[in-house]
C-alpha cells in the first residue's frame, strides 16, 4: 500500500523572517557629490562652464542643494584628505558655488579645517 502525500502549499513554504525592504533613496545633495566625484575622475578634460552646468542641473539648480553636496564632501575630504578625487570634487562644487555668486565660506558646516583649537 502507498502513502499518499498531498502537494505543497503556500503555508507549507517557509517564509522569510524579515522583510526584504527596498534600498533607500538617495538626497538629492547626495547625487549632486557623486556626479562630482565622477566628473573629477574623468580622465577627459571638460569645458569648466560645461561642468558647473552640469552639477547645477544634477542640484534641479538649487544653492542650498549645492551647500549640502559641499558640505557632504568636506565631510569625506576629512575622512580621506590624500585622495585626489575627492579633492577635485570638492574644487568643482566650490567653482560652481562662486560661479552662482556664493562665497564659499571655510566656516560653513561641514568644512574641513587642520585647526584644532
Amino acid at each position: 500500500m502507498s502513502t499518499f502525500q498531498r502537494p505543497a502549499t503556500v503555508s507549507d513554504i517557509a517564509r522569510p523572517t524579515k522583510t526584504i525592504t527596498a534600498a533607500r533613496p538617495l538626497e538629492r545633495a547626495q547625487l549632486v557629490w557623486r556626479r562630482a566625484v565622477t566628473l573629477s575622475d574623468d580622465s577627459e578634460e571638460r569645458d569648466p562652464f560645461e561642468v558647473t552646468l552640469d552639477l547645477l542641473r544634477t542640484a534641479h539648480h538649487g544653492p542650498s542643494t549645492m551647500l549640502h553636496a559641499l558640505a557632504y564632501g568636506r565631510t569625506k575630504m576629512g575622512k580621506r584628505p590624500d585622495d585626489p578625487v575627492v579633492r577635485k570634487a570638492v574644487h568643482l562644487l566650490e567653482e560652481t558655488i562662486a560661479w552662482l555668486g556664493r562665497e564659499v565660506d571655510e566656516s560653513e558646516v561641514g568644512s574641513v579645517t587642520n585647526d584644532t583649537t
